[in-house]
């Protein structure tokens, strides 16, 4: 009978365990589509929704931010679902993917502020600044890319900080999946 009622808690424990993920996908995805609805609109009121060329240049193709209707939420979703899948491994999860999205946050308000003031030196010492983080933080995880394309996307749009994102979220997966566990590897086998 004990045995029963234990069984019967672990499965409606891991019940809410999957009721709570999807709430905080759905919860992050909803963040995004409220802060993408709230950039496009704004711009459609004072003059229409923008278009930014890639790298800055006025011959190559234009995205518009339109396209963060789309972007932000799946952006949203992604990060939720990243944290759902480090939160079954560690209770401290939720927390550090905050702190993470938080400063992810404040680095790309950084960079518009930088590249829109005209200090481009300052832009690109944070963008680098970012892709040096990556060697030591995890920046490859969906939540930091969330929070910085938040911070961007005002300014940007959504498409452009994600491209932008993704070069330095590539970069530290590489060195987080690839050469610091070859590293490793190969130290315990000269220990050895």
């Amino acid at each position: 009978m004990y045995i029963v009622r234990i069984q019967r808690g672990t499965l409606r424990g891991s019940a809410m365990q999957v009721n709570s993920d999807r709430r905080l996908t759905l919860a992050l995805a909803a963040l995004g589509a409220a802060a993408a609805l709230a950039f496009v609109a704004w711009e459609y009121l004072h003059g229409g929704v923008k278009s930014h060329h890639l790298l800055n240049h006025a011959d190559l193709p234009a995205i518009s931010n339109w396209w963060g209707l789309l972007m932000l939420p799946l952006l949203g979703a992604t990060a939720g679902w990243s944290i759902a899948r480090q939160r079954s491994r560690t209770s401290s999860a939720v927390s550090r993917a905050l702190i993470a999205a938080v400063g992810a946050l404040i680095v790309g308000v950084a960079l518009s502020i930088a590249f829109t003031t005209g200090h481009e030196y300052a832009a690109s010492i944070i963008f680098l600044g970012l892709v040096l983080s990556g060697l030591v933080l995890p920046v490859y995880r969906a939540e930091y890319l969330f929070g910085f394309v938040l911070g961007m996307a005002f300014t940007f749009g959504a498409v452009l900080p994600t491209l932008v994102g993704l070069v330095a979220a590539l970069l530290s997966a590489a060195t987080h999946l690839l050469t610091y566990p070859l590293i490793l590897k190969a130290y315990r086998r000269v220990r050895a």
